[in-house]
């Protein structure tokens, strides 16, 4: 029965005050922020070349090798 009581001042922040409040908040901002990055990245993956592509290979004068 005190697990049940406990549920909503754990779940709302209020059960030790502000300190909890403000670790509540940055979870909140830390799972909010998941899913966007995670977007991101698959956005700008999609966007790169293939790993397929064939690259421009040139030869300078002395002899190095440039890619790209």
């Amino acid at each position: 029965m005190k697990v049940r009581r406990l549920v909503l001042p754990v779940h709302s922040g209020s059960i030790y005050g502000w300190p909890t409040k403000i670790v509540a908040f940055a979870g909140c901002l830390f799972a909010v922020s998941l899913p966007v990055t995670g977007f991101l990245v698959w956005w700008n993956r999609k966007k790169k070349k293939p790993k397929g592509a064939v690259q421009e290979v040139k030869a300078s004068a002395d002899g190095s090798v440039v890619v790209g």
